[in-house]
């Protein structure tokens, strides 16, 4: 259940990373999956990162849409955003990033490039739990961001993920979805 402990998890993680709210999720994978489903990415292309693990582009299958795979930075093993503008077309929806070891991506061409062609941008900093990006907390930049908490990450729980957002719809889809699709009052969302 979600108890107390667990509101005020969420709470206190949403102040950390900088967000208007931040959901409790069983996995990273899983807030990767409830991210593309809000970016409605279904018969759409996500563009990610090539070296990842195999959650990124899981999760894009699992939510209907295509991976495109952007080549790496040599230097920080990021994606690269070069790559990335040559490889958006009329039918790219979303923007997975991976802040691969704790390294954050450069964000703002990024935040730019996803801009000027209306993509969606979805962090994932299942490394970057407390990672700062020009001052900003990774996971606090894109539309999206998602956290592991699994037992090989820098911060743990044992297991367990997060969704941390600015947008309201996007947090109570994500409530709607742990919950299964339970609101409070007992009715179905």
């Amino acid at each position: 259940g979600r108890g107390p402990r667990s509101i005020q998890f969420e709470e206190r993680f949403a102040e950390y990373i900088g967000v208007d709210h931040a959901v409790a999720l069983n996995s990273a994978t899983a807030a990767l999956h409830l991210g593309l489903i809000c970016a409605e990415v279904e018969g759409q292309e996500v563009l990610t990162s090539s070296l990842t693990w195999v959650s990124s582009s899981e999760a894009i299958l699992l939510a209907g849409g295509r991976p495109v795979f952007c080549d790496i930075e040599r230097d920080t093993l990021n994606i690269s955003v070069e790559d990335m503008a040559r490889k958006i077309t009329p039918t790219t929806r979303a923007i997975v990033i991976v802040h691969y070891g704790g390294h954050a991506c450069d964000m703002d061409p990024i935040l730019a490039l996803a801009r000027d062609h209306g993509l969606t941008v979805i962090e994932d900093a299942a490394h970057g739990c407390g990672g700062l990006y020009k001052g900003r907390r990774l996971g606090s930049m894109g539309d999206i961001g998602c956290f592991s908490f699994q037992a090989t990450k820098n911060m743990t729980t044992g297991d367990g993920g997060f969704v941390t957002t600015d947008d309201d719809d996007t947090a109570r889809l994500a409530s709607l979805f742990r919950d299964k699709t339970y609101i409070r009052d007992g009715s179905v969302g």
